[in-house]
């Protein structure tokens, strides 16, 4: 596998981790979601939000951190 590759995806993701999280927190919650996809005018309750952070959260804390993102995200743009 290309490692500019990999670092570009990563770069990437690491952006968007950036974007989501509004607050600065080095995390992002169902509320930061929540506010994204509204702002984005998608279609979102906050209960599906909370399925969304789930989803990803690893370590079970209710929040997504910037190492969880890449682990879902870069195996699937890989």
């Amino acid at each position: 596998m290309d490692a500019r590759l990999v670092e570009d995806i990563t770069k990437s993701i690491t952006d968007l981790f950036r974007q989501l999280d509004s607050r600065s927190t080095g995390f992002i919650s169902h509320v930061e979601i929540f506010t994204t996809m509204k702002g984005l005018k998608q279609p979102i309750t906050e209960e599906k939000a909370k399925e969304m952070v789930k989803k990803v959260d690893l370590d079970g804390d209710g929040r997504i951190t910037l190492d969880e993102l890449i682990s879902l995200l870069r195996p699937i743009l890989l």
